[in-house]
C-alpha cells in the first residue's frame, strides 16, 4: 500500500511542462463540452 507521502512525491516529480499539458488538456476538454463560462467581450 502506498503512503500519502509517496503520492505527493510523485506529484512533485511531474515537471512544470507536464503540469501545463494537464491544465491545457483540461481546458480543451471543457471547451469541447462547452462548459467554460462565457466572457462578454
Amino acid at each position: 500500500m502506498t503512503s500519502p507521502n509517496s503520492r505527493l512525491d510523485a506529484l512533485g516529480r511531474l515537471g512544470a511542462d507536464w503540469w501545463s499539458v494537464i491544465v491545457a488538456g483540461a481546458a480543451t476538454v471543457l471547451a469541447v463540452f462547452d462548459a467554460l463560462p462565457k466572457i462578454p467581450w
